[in-house]
């Protein structure tokens, strides 16, 4: 018999450690029980009892050692839990130091990092590369295209058809460089200009013009 069709004889369905200490000492129970039928088992039945014992001695251990464990996790977890509420006062008293000294060196001298202030801004790019297409299919629209200024929160447009003149319409505002959609006349010939808004009250100056006909 191959060893599938022993497995199947013996029912080992789980195939897991329990299930084959449980049939291990039904096999040896019944058999003790039923001598007078087996008058040489191969292996001994000794043999498989000393088997079953060494299996529950190595789970009993190995249980153990995973209480260990988890009692030892929570140990460190504890304790790294104290070492950095103890860095924190450290980090208080060097902080208290160097005020006191006004000596921004500190910090670094105790092997901390020194907490500097961001520098505000006071300046944002102009947007570049301003370029208009038309917008397939829509009469009077017109597409910008142009790079993205970093720190930008908002953009504003303007359009006229004179630009020595400087008849600027007003002001239309876009969230980002995307999709920005202007509307005029169609069959003018219009000028367009962006420029950026950013934090502080910052803007940039005009972008370059860009010329287009209003499909």
């Amino acid at each position: 018999m191959t060893s599938d069709e022993m497995e199947a004889v013996l029912d080992l369905k789980s195939g897991d450690t329990q299930g084959i200490i449980t049939k291990a000492e039904l096999i040896v129970q019944q058999m003790t029980a039923n001598a007078a039928e087996f008058t040489a088992p191969e292996p001994p039945l000794a043999t498989i009892h000393a088997q079953t014992v060494l299996v529950r001695d190595a789970i009993v251990h190995r249980d153990a050692l995973i209480t260990q464990l988890k009692a030892m996790e929570l140990h460190i977890k504890d304790e790294t839990a104290r070492l950095k509420a103890e860095l924190v006062a450290q980090a208080a008293y060097v902080t208290k130091t160097a005020r006191a000294k006004q000596d921004a060196s500190i910090p670094a001298k105790a092997g901390m990092r020194s907490k500097t202030k961001a520098t505000p801004i006071t300046s944002i790019s102009t947007p570049q590369n301003l370029n208009l297409q038309r917008k397939d299919g829509v009469v009077g629209a017109v597409q910008l295209v142009y790079k993205a200024v970093p720190k930008a929160k908002t953009y504003g447009v303007q359009y006229c058809t004179d630009p020595v003149a400087g008849n600027w319409s007003d002001m239309k505002m876009y969230s980002s460089s995307k999709n920005n959609t202007l509307i005029a006349d169609s069959g003018s010939r219009i000028s367009v200009r962006v420029k950026a808004f950013g934090p502080n009250n910052t803007e940039s100056g005009w972008s370059n013009k860009a010329e287009i006909v209003v499909p």
